[in-house]
C-alpha cells in the first residue's frame, strides 16, 4: 500500500517540476528587454559608415632580453654529514646449537 503512494507522489512531483520549468522558460522569453543590436529596419545611414582606423604615435618597442642563465648556489647551511649505521647482527638459527632449558626433555625421549 505504501509503494503505491510513493509512486503517485513521485509522479506528481515530476510533472510539477516540468510545469515549473516550462513556466520559468515562458516567463523569461516573454519579458525580455528590447535588444540593442541594430537590425536592418532600425539601422540608419550614420550607423553604416565604417570608422576610420586610428593612427598615431606608437609606443617604442622594448629591447630584446637575453635568456636568463641558470645559477646554482651552494646552500647557506649545508646539512651535517650523516654517519652510516652499523648493520644489525645476523642471527642464524642453524649456525650454532641452541642451549636447551634446564629440565627439558628431548623430543625423542618424550615419546617413550
Amino acid at each position: 500500500m505504501n509503494g503505491g503512494r510513493r509512486a503517485i507522489r513521485s509522479f506528481v512531483l515530476a510533472v510539477g517540476g516540468v510545469l515549473v520549468f516550462l513556466a520559468v522558460v515562458l516567463y523569461l522569453s516573454w519579458n525580455r528587454p528590447p535588444s540593442e543590436r541594430l537590425t536592418s529596419t532600425s539601422q540608419t545611414a550614420a550607423d553604416s559608415l565604417a570608422a576610420p582606423v586610428e593612427t598615431g604615435p606608437q609606443a617604442a618597442p622594448l629591447p630584446p632580453v637575453a635568456a636568463p642563465e641558470t645559477v646554482r648556489l651552494a646552500p647557506a647551511r649545508p646539512a651535517p654529514p650523516v654517519a652510516p649505521r652499523p648493520a644489525p647482527p645476523v642471527r642464524d638459527s642453524v649456525a650454532g646449537p641452541s642451549a636447551a632449558p634446564a629440565g627439558a626433555v628431548p623430543d625423542s625421549a618424550a615419546g617413550r
